[in-house]
């Protein structure tokens, strides 16, 4: 609403003109319904859901073997690599979403698969727990965050079971 305000400040002092008698004169004739419309800005926060690991089809958390689910957990708990999945939405679109484990980024995404969903594998040697975090960014610079508190054993050395498996 300030970027609306400012502008329309600036239309009117770009429609006076003084002059040569002194007296100042205001033209509205360039400040119409139309003009103001485009200049609109995106007073909504995106919205941003962690679908992958936590909610999965059931709404509950759950434990993770090598990227597949296989069964309810009262917390996160996570063997091997996963593939962290992110809904984000906005009205005016998203530009970013941004991966963090324990407020370190490790990926920024841009693009989104057929579903609408960012993704991002995690696949490093980790282990405990950790805090993931992802931000969403719509195309104004407004941002929407979600973090959860998972537990995680990755030795890393079952990574080339993913890549034969792509």
């Amino acid at each position: 609403m300030k970027k609306l305000l400012v502008f329309g400040v600036i239309v009117l002092f770009l429609g006076m003109s003084i002059p040569s008698s002194g007296e100042i004169a205001v033209s509205t004739r360039d400040i119409t319904d139309v003009d103001m419309a485009n200049f609109a800005t995106d007073d909504g926060l995106p919205t941003v859901e962690l679908i992958k690991p936590l909610k999965h089809g059931e709404k509950k958390w759950g434990c993770y073997f090598r990227n597949r689910r296989i069964c309810n957990c009262p917390i996160v708990f996570i063997i091997g690599f996963i593939d962290l999945e992110v809904k984000a939405n906005d009205s005016e679109g998203i530009e970013k979403v941004e991966f963090y484990v324990d407020n370190h980024l490790k990926a920024s995404v841009n693009e989104k698969d057929e579903n609408g969903v960012y993704s991002w594998i995690w696949n490093e040697r980790i282990f405990f727990g950790h805090i993931i975090k992802v931000v969403a960014f719509d195309t104004d610079g407004n941002t929407a965050e979600y973090s959860v508190i998972v537990f995680i054993i990755n030795f890393r050395f079952l990574s080339w079971w993913r890549a034969s498996k792509l």
